[in-house]
């Protein structure tokens, strides 16, 4: 009887530290478009139903958001200048620990559109054939691995609306150019699924990080790859 007293004591215990305990949260903002900090993102806290301004980022493009108490909390991170679309992160931390929260925002539509003809035009549109050599061609891939690569892809997707009220998934193909630097440009769709799901697959894959470039006698070269971008609702 003793034990059980003692046992129900330690959780009761437990549980009254566990909701005193407060925690802090990093959140880390960079533009996808450049993958560089953004300075002076706005941050609001979503409480219950009320909306607190937390700050401003820093030139690191990080603002510390302290004494937070609820397990779960909403960020909205707005950029002053519309530069970028205004962003939502949901945090859910039951053990109240530290932990940094890094996100991404993408450029406004406008503006997205004009990056991404921009950098086409700055490369050329076609691959290194006469300059690869296929007995000394090593090949191109994501930097970090297709492992980060697609965890970023996973961490990005914005699934379309359209697609979800409809139970659309599904594989959209996509080719594209790696640069001799390892920007990607030239972004196409090989196998459709829904135009919506082609669009986000393909807005999705023009921000990822540059790749390592392939080489061919030692020298970066510029080639072609297909990837598929998964869609699944499950």
């Amino acid at each position: 009887m003793q034990k059980l007293l003692f046992i129900i004591t330690a959780l009761v215990l437990s549980s009254q530290l566990l909701a005193a305990k407060t925690y802090n949260i990093t959140v880390r903002v960079e533009s996808l478009a450049t993958h560089t900090p953004l300075t002076g993102m706005l941050v609001t806290a979503v409480l219950k139903k009320d909306k607190v301004p937390m700050g401003q980022t820093d030139a690191k493009g990080e603002l510390v958001v302290k004494g937070l108490k609820a397990k779960s909390i909403k960020f909205i991170i707005t950029d002053p200048s519309n530069s970028h679309r205004e962003h939502s992160l949901n945090i859910y931390n039951p053990t109240k620990a530290d932990q940094i929260a890094a996100l991404g925002l993408r450029l406004n539509s406008n503006q997205e559109a004009a990056f991404f003809k921009a950098t086409d035009a700055k490369y050329p549109a076609q691959p290194d054939l006469d300059a690869i050599n296929a007995n000394d061609l090593v090949d191109t891939n994501p930097v970090g691995g297709f492992e980060e690569f697609q965890k970023y892809i996973y961490m990005n997707m914005e699934y379309p609306d359209d697609c979800i009220e409809q139970n659309i998934s599904g594989k959209v193909y996509l080719s594209f150019l790696v640069q001799k630097d390892g920007t990607i440009t030239h972004v196409m769709t090989e196998k459709s699924v829904h135009p919506s799901l082609d669009a986000e697959a393909t807005r999705v894959l023009r921000y990822a990080p540059k790749w390592n470039p392939a080489t061919s006698n030692g020298k970066p070269v510029i080639t072609l790859v297909r990837v598929p971008i998964v869609f699944n609702l499950n």
